[in-house]
């Protein structure tokens, strides 16, 4: 039978699969309520009760203070057990989830407008639902404002923008972006007379961060943490080394086939998830070993063609979230690397970049390893060489200095 708080997990369950929550975040949140549902039993027969709760809630946020857990799940871990007290105190759940398309629905006219102004141009589904988003939030602006969309120009445009950036600074190209398509549709079919001038809307540049990467120091402090004596270990230490010296991503490791590796030539070839291009990468023997090791002692008995399974039963091949990159910063806070923010499973794939292009490797020869279709894309990838900015530096020899703090 089940407990007072194993009861209340089924019903918040059903609340967030009714609301429309991914099955990521399903799995997720079920595995904390069978940690809680136990330590309930455990603590006081399954009942609730608001001191065991914070004595539950209580272990994982020293966890999180001792860098045991990732921030992403000691968030997840704290909405899931904010859930489970609403519930018991309210008897329902406020999940903060806002759906763009309820929050912001104007009339079915100016609906009719957004369609066509999207219509009238080529844009990817994924693409079109951001500037459709966009749309309705300016039409349900314009009804609360009672602005008359045949009356829209530079001025009516620009009060918006100002009432909008608050909240979307971020994101003020995807706005600009959106009022262009609908401006230039509504003069299209003749409800405007002029197109408005955004030539002083142009958001500036976004600012590209310099996300760094792992050193070969750091590389080989992290792989001689990974335990190969173990089956998970073999296939993680495998997945490191893909990504490390053969600069894959995590979605094509996750990929890898079995006919994709070319044992005689040491190759790998495969067509790429993100750019459906083809790439060809030599491999060292180092990560050949790697691979034989976790196919044959390790790998669980699968038909699959996949080379990479899952360690549990049905051993299936990774559909979303790349299997090792949680273990990264395990294997990180084991071995002393220092965390630093934006640092991931990917930055190995940035590491190979760099380490190429410290190589003296040219610029396009690093592209076209790294599978970019695109020279400019791999600007990113390449870390800063310390080493090389002090050969920019420039002396004081040909300066006279006459006096100071440098005499």
């Amino acid at each position: 039978m089940r407990s007072q708080v194993g009861l209340m997990a089924d019903e918040i369950m059903k609340i967030l699969k009714d609301a429309g929550f991914g099955k990521d975040t399903l799995k997720n949140t079920q595995k904390v309520y069978r940690a809680a549902t136990k330590w309930f039993e455990l603590k006081n027969d399954g009942n609730y009760s608001f001191e065991v709760f914070e004595m539950f809630q209580e272990i994982y946020i020293e966890k999180y203070s001792m860098n045991k857990i990732t921030r992403r799940y000691f968030l997840k871990v704290m909405r899931a057990l904010k859930h489970l007290r609403e519930y018991h105190d309210n008897g329902k759940v406020n999940y903060d989830r806002i759906d763009e398309k309820n929050k912001y629905v104007p009339n079915s006219e100016s609906m009719k407008i957004v369609m066509a102004a999207l219509d009238s141009v080529e844009l990817s589904e994924r693409y079109k639902k951001r500037m459709e988003a966009n749309l309705r939030k300016f039409f349900c602006y314009a009804e609360e404002s009672q602005l008359i969309i045949s009356e829209i120009n530079n001025i009516t445009l620009r009060e918006y923008m100002t009432y909008i950036y608050p909240g979307n600074s971020a994101s003020m190209d995807m706005v600009v972006h959106a009022l262009k398509i609908l401006t230039n549709h509504l003069a299209c079919v003749g409800i405007i007379e002029d197109k408005p001038n955004f030539s002083y809307l142009t958001p500036k540049k976004s600012v590209k961060k310099i996300i760094p990467s792992f050193s070969e120091d750091e590389v080989a402090r992290i792989l001689s943490a990974t335990d190969t004596e173990a089956s998970v270990g073999k296939r993680n230490y495998a997945m490191l080394l893909l990504a490390y010296q053969a600069g894959l991503r995590s979605c094509d490791i996750n990929n890898l086939k079995f006919s994709d590796v070319n044992w005689e030539s040491s190759e790998v070839n495969i067509v790429q998830s993100k750019t459906q291009k083809t790439l060809s990468m030599p491999i060292t023997e180092q990560l050949k070993n790697a691979l034989a090791d976790y196919i044959l002692y390790a790998r669980p008995y699968s038909k699959s063609e996949h080379i990479f399974l899952s360690i549990r039963a049905p051993f299936e091949p990774a559909k979303t979230h790349n299997m090792c990159g949680w273990s990264i910063d395990k294997l990180c806070q084991k071995v002393g690397v220092a965390k630093k923010q934006g640092r991931r499973f990917h930055s190995l794939r940035r590491s190979f970049g760099t380490w190429l292009a410290n190589e003296d490797i040219d610029f396009e020869t690093v592209s076209q390893m790294l599978g970019h279709a695109s020279p400019d894309s791999s600007k990113p990838y390449i870390s800063f060489n310390d080493d090389r900015i002090y050969d920019c530096a420039m002396g004081f020899y040909d300066i006279p200095i006459k006096g100071g703090v440098y005499l």
